[in-house]
């Protein structure tokens, strides 16, 4: 295989270049190709005078080269990794089929799907390279990178690679894989932090008591005087743990930036540090003063105490820790009757049978149990819109969807539903691209800009205060931080994201509020969106209750669908005592209805058309054996309900749209609410998506509304879609969001919360740099020591995020009263 030639490729090209080992000057001497740093006396160079550090680093430089990636080092220099020495045994063992299936999470003929560890990632080379791995390895589908979390997600064809060569490829490039048993959390104290802050504040205090009698002014005379040089350098050597070893986090972020060519926030701090200690110090040992010792162990104190600080605050407020507290999927458990209940996801255990209907999302891994030749649609996972037939004893993988027939599966392994909220959310869709406003420049623009300031204080104030200048300076370096400009963007959208979830309004990302902001258009589907599915209904049995064997076979058919009429058929048929019985598969028809044959009978459920009623107009649902009529339910056309109402009325009637599949008749009381050029019916689910399609044509911004199993073109088409459904056991993929159909009145409040978005974040923005212009105002002028400055830095950043936080809690209280 590849990575195997490669790595034999590595071997001899290590042979052939021990000759390249050339003893080269002093002066020619430079920084690695790959990696960016110093090479020394053993450095390597190949055909083209480039200079690597190591083996390894040249190695990558030559797969890169090879396979037409260079681009990789024109994002970012110093973008690569330092190679260490791999073995071509590390990753054999993922090449045990039971070992290796820890760490699947899909897996078909063709298709094999995992989620790697990668702590290597640490910039956004890194995410170009690893999403252009297929270029390296045959093979490889897709690779999809969560910066954050440090994973990558992984789409390969087993046929072509294998788990361990990935694992191995991804090594030598600099990425080694981390493979760890479990996944749980871990404690969010970060005990190093601790321990830090408590070594930095025992310094500061002790250094503090020493340095009593120069705060006030104390004279020291005779035999006492022979001691002083001494006191200063205790204070030297208690300083000395601060500055290496509390402050480490930060000498480590800024040297990490400068590899990388970056100037971090972390930087002018350092500099302020070493500003500190130098002058200290030089002071203690020239015997002319007693420095600032005091000023820069509190300084690392108070950052460090921000720091957790900040830590647990942005904890508590973070709004993607813990999906479940506001995404709670649910599934149906089957029951041994045959009839089903709601189940929550995190109650799945190994073991539990459930039923997943058509458009419904497997939740769990299992084994289906019942059928055969059943299609199920694993686009969601693989990107593939081909259906996977599947029998009776088939292995069935999360993220899967029923199509056509309702699977009934055992499950064997407990459900994630961080997993398939996963899924939802990496979904890609480049039609619809969202737009965040990026901090990255930003805060690089700043250091640089507080840097020439703090040279300008220092050079101003040298000439005639030298301890001021040390002062100021160092007082401008910590004062002036942009975090809180970095941080008021993703905990405003994040805090809106989540107010909107508790109010049953659950959004795919943040970006899909930037999309919401600028809606123009709202078109409604009706039977399951508008007209909830509890509108009162009436069933009407064309054959004797004692004829049960037909009304049991049509009564199992509903319970295999979500759709609100096969849910009305049932819950209708149950109250009559009617039971359900085995039957086999059922076939679903977007947009028409049921069908299923059992006992060499044709049984349907569904509209007129599809029933081949002919004498019963209007938009009631049938069902039917044999084309004899048995089965007549019918919805009471009460109209609008008044939250429904009140929300139409809030809308002006130009922006209205109805699409509905229904028929004319009965539906009278909906033409008051809508302008007849803008209400349809008798619309199938590829003219919902035609009429999208004319609307996005005409500049409008459409905010689609659907029950997500008839409208999935539709609400994919739209700017922005929303599957509204009467609970939370099914979500659309194709949608940008989900709503509980009883919060629906509230759309209008949660699209005019989103349009404050944008006045909320120029306001933290402005607070932002008011704050940093008082601050550096006070700083210059000399009035503002380091210490104090330490403790405005995170209050500051702190401030402007809670005021993010609280700001969207007013713009929301449209929808949270």
């Amino acid at each position: 295989m590849l990575v195997d030639l490669l790595l034999a490729e590595q071997y001899n090209m290590s042979v052939m270049y021990q000759e390249a080992k050339l003893p080269l000057a002093k002066e020619d001497r430079s920084n690695c190709a790959h990696c960016g740093e110093s090479c020394r006396d053993n450095a390597l160079s190949n055909k083209a005078g480039e200079i690597f550090c190591c083996q390894g680093c040249r190695t990558v430089h030559d797969i890169l080269s090879e396979n037409g990636m260079l681009d990789f080092y024109g994002m970012d220099e110093r973008a690569g990794q330092r190679q260490s020495e791999q073995h071509r045994d590390d990753y054999e063992w993922l090449e045990i089929t039971s070992l290796a299936d820890r760490y699947v999470q899909y897996r078909d003929e063709r298709h094999c799907r995992v989620s790697l560890k990668l702590p290597a990632i640490h910039c956004l080379s890194c995410v170009w390279l690893l999403e252009n791995l297929n270029r390296l390895l045959p093979g490889i589908t897709s690779v999809r990178v969560n910066f954050a979390r440090k994973e990558a997600t992984i789409l390969f064809d087993e046929q072509q690679s294998k788990l361990s060569e990935i694992a191995r490829m991804l090594a030598n490039i600099g990425y080694p894989p981390r493979f760890k048993e479990n996944d749980s959390k871990v404690s969010s104290t970060d005990r190093p932090l601790i321990y830090r802050i408590g070594l930095a504040g025992f310094a500061f205090g002790n250094i503090m008591l020493l340095s009593l009698p120069e705060y006030f002014g104390l004279g020291v005379d005779g035999s006492a005087a022979f001691f002083e040089p001494f006191v200063g350098y205790l204070m030297l050597v208690l300083s000395l743990p601060v500055f290496f070893y509390a402050g480490d986090y930060y000498w480590r972020g800024a040297w990490q930036g400068l590899q990388q060519k970056e100037l971090s926030l972390d930087v002018p701090i350092t500099i302020g540090m070493a500003a500190l200690f130098l002058r200290s110090a030089y002071e203690i040992f020239s015997q002319t003063g007693a420095g600032y010792l005091d000023s820069l162990a509190g300084l690392v104190f108070f950052l460090l105490l921000g720091r957790w600080f900040q830590s647990i605050t942005y904890d508590r407020l973070s709004f993607d820790r813990d999906h479940k507290d506001y995404f709670p999927v649910a599934a149906q458990k089957l029951l041994a009757n045959g009839d089903v209940r709601p189940l929550a996801v995190e109650e799945i255990q190994a073991g539990t049978k459930l039923l997943v209907r058509p458009g419904q999302l497997i939740p769990a891994d299992g084994i289906l149990f019942s059928g055969e030749a059943l299609p199920i649609d694993y686009s969601f996972v693989t990107g593939e819109a081909r259906a996977q037939f599947r029998s009776a004893g088939d292995q069935l993988y999360a993220g899967g969807r029923a199509t056509k027939t309702a699977l009934k599966i055992e499950v064997t392994r407990p459900a994630a539903e961080s997993y398939l909220l996963q899924l939802w959310r990496e979904k890609p869709d480049e039609s619809k691209k969202d737009q965040l406003l990026p901090s990255r420049r930003l805060s690089r623009n700043f250091t640089v800009i507080v840097l020439v300031i703090a040279l300008f204080t220092f050079v101003f104030w040298f000439n005639t205060d030298t301890g001021r200048a040390f002062q100021a300076a160092t007082a401008v370096l910590i004062i002036a931080c942009p975090c809180a400009l970095a941080l008021a963007l993703p905990f405003a959208y994040g805090s809106m994201m989540r107010r909107m979830g508790k109010a049953g309004f659950f959004l795919r990302s943040a970006g899909v509020l930037t999309r919401l902001e600028k809606i123009d258009t709202y078109v409604f589907d009706k039977t399951g969106t508008l007209a909830s599915v509890k509108t009162p209904e009436r069933i009407r049995l064309l054959v004797e209750d004692n004829d049960k064997e037909s009304l049991s076979v049509l009564l199992a058919m509903s319970l295999q669908s979500d759709h609100p009429r096969s849910i009305g058929i049932a819950t209708a048929l149950k109250k009559r005592g009617i039971e359900a019985t085995e039957i086999p598969g059922v076939q679903e028809i977007p947009g028409a209805g049921l069908i299923c044959q059992a006992s060499g009978k044709s049984y349907r459920i569904g509209n007129a058309a599809f029933c081949q009623v002919t004498d019963h107009p209007g938009s009631a649902t049938y069902g039917s054996c044999n084309g004899q009529l048995l089965v007549v339910l019918e919805r009471d056309d009460t109209g609008p309900d008044a939250s429904t109402t009140k929300m139409l009325e809030s809308i002006q009637k130009e922006k209205l749209h109805l699409l509905s599949g229904d028929d004319p008749e009965g539906n009278e009381s909906w033409r008051t609410h809508f302008k007849q050029d803008q209400l349809f019916f008798q619309q199938s689910p590829f003219d919902k998506e035609d009429y999208l399609e004319k609307l996005n044509a005409a500049g409008h911004q459409v905010l689609m509304t659907g029950d997500g199993l008839n409208d999935t073109g539709a609400l994919r088409t739209a700017s922005v879609g929303l599957a509204v459904t009467e609970d939370l056991s099914r979500f659309s993929p194709a949608s940008d969001g989900i709503a509980l159909s009883s919060k629906l009145h509230l759309l209008p409040d949660i699209v005019a919360a989103a349009g404050r978005l944008p006045l909320i974040m120029k306001l933290a923005y402005g607070m932002a740099l008011l704050y940093n212009l008082i601050g550096l105002s006070f700083a210059v002028t000399g009035n503002l020591s380091p210490v104090v400055a330490a403790i405005l830095m995170p209050i500051s950043s702190i401030s402007v995020v809670i005021f993010a936080v609280v700001a969207t809690w007013f713009a929301a209280r449209g929808f949270t009263k």
